[in-house]
């Protein structure tokens, strides 16, 4: 198995962002999602959720710290 990896999902709340945290997380891949609205959407286990857009530096700035 290859070395884990961070990834940083955006869109991450549903769709193909959420199927590709759910893939990276089984790989063994640590997954910082983000997504401009969660609302009821709950992050996957062990994903780290950021609310934000991506051309916002304060968004990257939690991501970082992530």
């Amino acid at each position: 198995m290859p070395e884990p990896r961070i990834a940083v999902v955006t869109g991450a709340a549903s769709g193909v962002g959420l199927e590709t945290s759910r893939l990276l997380l089984a790989s063994g891949h640590k997954v910082i999602g983000v997504d401009r609205f969660w609302g009821s959407t709950p992050a996957v286990d062990g994903m780290t959720a950021v609310e934000g857009s991506v051309d916002i530096a304060a968004t990257w700035e939690e991501v970082t710290l992530a």
